[in-house]
């Protein structure tokens, strides 16, 4: 599966949230803050940000004036067949890529994608080796070693996984974990970059977008995955997509249809 998103002129902020893809993304006009972990860092036109699955980030325009990107996400399993070379290590290569030759290789992904005069085993490939390359760019870059998580925060991540589209208030969570719900919230944020109920509403966003790609409706996604009624599944869905769910629907309809490669 390979997701494409293209903004122009957009005011739109996301909040930290992840993806279940590695993600590529390219800025083209304005300024904005990229979050990646504890980093954050100003990009400007041209630059280009590899994100691993699962890395929370977020990417926002600067100082309310209004930028242009393209965001590819790739399935993360054929990611890693196409890169396993790279990712011996099990860390995905990840941050913003300074080398010239990257938003060639973004350009020439994007290429592949919208092309439709090459047959699809050729687009698939030439996706492939863009891809690659990139990433090869990026993973000369320092990559950090994850500190070690306690197996109580750990136990509450695993919990949240499970049962992400159910209620789950940190009180809870905390008897559970042994702990008070400061001590929960912060050392859950420290190992996660999230607090337990952000992950749990970032949980529930990645599997909307899941079901929504499948072609569900939005009435009964919303029921799905535990949000309370609609209003709160948009809104809590614009906040980290910067789309409605109805958009999101729309516009991945719209590159299924048109995406023979994907």
């Amino acid at each position: 599966m390979i997701e494409g998103r293209k903004a122009t002129g957009s005011y739109r902020c996301y909040r930290a949230h992840t993806h279940a893809t590695l993600s590529i993304g390219i800025v083209d006009e304005g300024r904005s803050t990229f979050s990646l972990g504890q980093q954050v860092i100003p990009l400007r036109a041209g630059a280009v940000v590899v994100v691993a699955p699962g890395q929370v980030h977020a990417c926002n325009p600067r100082r309310d004036r209004p930028w242009s990107y393209r965001m590819f996400h790739f399935d993360a399993g054929w990611s890693r067949t196409i890169a396993a070379d790279l990712l011996a290590s099990a860390a995905w290569p990840q941050g913003v890529v300074t080398a010239a030759a990257a938003p060639g290789y973004v350009r020439r992904i994007e290429r592949a994608l919208v092309d439709r005069s090459g047959n699809v085993s050729e687009r698939r490939a030439e996706i492939a080796s863009g891809l690659r390359r990139l990433l090869r760019l990026c993973a000369t870059g320092e990559r950090s070693t994850p500190a070690e998580t306690a197996p109580a925060i750990s136990a509450t991540r695993d919990y949240l996984d499970s049962h992400h589209t159910e209620l789950a208030p940190v009180a809870q969570l905390a008897r559970m974990a042994g702990m008070s719900s400061f001590r929960l919230i912060r050392g859950f944020k420290r190992a996660y970059g999230l607090t337990p109920h952000a992950y749990q509403l970032d949980r529930r966003v990645n599997h909307t977008r899941e079901l929504l790609r499948q072609g569900h409706a939005l009435a009964d996604v919303a029921y799905m995955t535990g949000f309370a009624d609609q209003s709160h599944f948009q809104r809590v869905f614009k906040t980290r997509v910067a789309a409605t769910p109805a958009e999101y629907s729309s516009s991945t309809s719209a590159q299924q249809d048109a995406q023979g490669c994907s």
